[in-house]
This record gives C-alpha cells, sequence and structure tokens, in this order.
C-alpha cells in the first residue's frame, strides 16, 4: 500500500474587495488552493466608485 501526501498549500484570503477574488486566482496560477471569505452574502451592487477603465487599442 502506498501513501500519498499532497504538497498544496491552502491560503485563505480575508475580504479584499474586487482585490480578494484577484489575489485568488493569482495564488491558484501559482499551485495553490485559495478560499475567499467575503462578508458580502452576494454582489455589492451600488458600493464602491463605480471606477472603470478605457478599452485599450
Amino acid at each position: 500500500m502506498s501513501s500519498s501526501t499532497s504538497n498544496t498549500r491552502t491560503v485563505s484570503v480575508i475580504g479584499g474587495g474586487i482585490a480578494g477574488p484577484v489575489t485568488a486566482m493569482a495564488l491558484q496560477q501559482a499551485g495553490m488552493e485559495p478560499t475567499v471569505y467575503e462578508a458580502f452574502d452576494g454582489t455589492a451592487d451600488g458600493v464602491g466608485g463605480g471606477s472603470a477603465s478605457p478599452p485599450t487599442a
């Protein structure tokens, strides 16, 4: 019988607004297993500055 061990790191991302999920994506691409914890149940419609970037050519 062989035993296997996982070397995958688990990471918790606490809040962070839009940066939380973006950070989680970067951690996942780096081979980690992130979990995002956020206070809002769903989307935060109407909250925040509503920043936008113009499209690049």
